[in-house]
C-alpha cells in the first residue's frame, strides 16, 4: 500500500498469491519504480500508481530487500543461494550462487561493486554496473551510510 503522509491510501496491489506470503523491505528506483521481494519466491516492480510493471520468479524466498543501482539494475538475493542481478526490464541480467541462502541487503559501493553477505559465513564483492540510483530510496536504510532517513545525503 501507499499512503499520504497524512495517512490516506493512494492505491494498494494486491493478488491472490500473495495472501500472507510476506514481503522484503521496498526499494524504489530512479523513475520510481517500487520494488519488493516476497515469499512466494517473486521480486516485485510496481509502477508508481501501484499497478504491476512486471515480477521476476526465482526458485526461493525473496527476503533480501532490493538495491538498485543508478542504471536501473535491482541486487537482491534468494533463498535459493542466489544473488541476482535484473535489469530495468524485468530481465536477468546474471545470477551468482553461494554455498547457502542470502538474506542480507545488498550494498553498492560508488564504483558500482555490490556486497554482500549469505548464510555460508562469506561476505562477497561482485563487480557491479553503476552507483547507487539516486532516487528516494534506492536500498535498505535508504543510502551507504544506512541513515534511514529519507532526504539523507548519500
Amino acid at each position: 500500500s501507499a499512503v499520504t503522509p497524512e495517512g490516506t491510501v493512494l492505491w494498494q496491489y494486491s493478488s491472490p498469491e500473495l495472501q500472507d506470503a510476506g514481503y522484503s523491505s521496498p526499494a524504489v528506483g530512479p523513475d520510481g519504480t517500487l520494488y519488493v521481494g516476497c515469499r512466494d519466491n517473486w521480486l516485485y516492480a510496481l509502477n508508481p500508481d501501484g499497478t504491476l510493471r512486471w515480477r521476476f520468479l526465482t526458485g526461493g524466498n525473496v527476503n533480501s530487500a532490493p538495491a538498485i543501482a543508478a542504471d536501473g539494475t535491482g541486487y537482491f538475493g534468494s533463498s535459493e543461494d542466489c544473488l541476482y542481478a535484473v535489469n530495468s526490464d524485468g530481465s536477468l541480467k546474471w545470477r551468482y550462487e553461494t554455498g547457502r541462502s542470502i538474506y542480507s541487503s545488498p550494498a553498492i559501493a560508488p564504483d558500482g561493486t555490490v556486497y554482500f553477505v549469505s548464510t555460508d559465513g562469506w561476505l562477497y564483492a561482485l563487480k557491479g554496473t553503476a552507483p547507487l540510483a539516486d532516487s528516494p530510496w534506492p536500498k535498505f536504510h535508504h543510502d551507504a551510510r544506512n541513515t534511514g532517513r529519507a532526504g539523507a545525503r548519500q
